[in-house]
């Protein structure tokens, strides 16, 4: 199978279940980054950065992991194709 067409079906195997365990873990800190009563100037701040940086963690392994993986091989396939021939 051609590694674009493997990464895009890995791709769309992946995505479901990575955005549903984002997505619950988002709603469940909702509460804490909006934050109402006691202590909610302290935690608020955390589950911000929690939130944060699950999206982010999420946009790279969906999208900038397997986009770097292909540039990485195709420059590794060009240098192999150099060396031998």
């Amino acid at each position: 199978m051609e590694r674009r067409r493997a990464l895009a079906r890995a791709a769309s195997i992946r995505l479901r279940p990575i955005v549903m365990t984002t997505a619950t873990t988002v709603l469940a800190l909702a509460p804490l980054a909006l934050g109402a009563g006691e202590a909610a100037e302290l935690r608020s701040p955390l589950a911000l950065t929690v939130i944060g940086g699950l999206v982010a963690s999420t946009l790279s392994s969906l999208l900038v992991i397997p986009c770097l993986y292909l540039a990485l091989d195709r420059i590794r396939l060009r240098s192999f194709a150099a060396s031998a021939g």
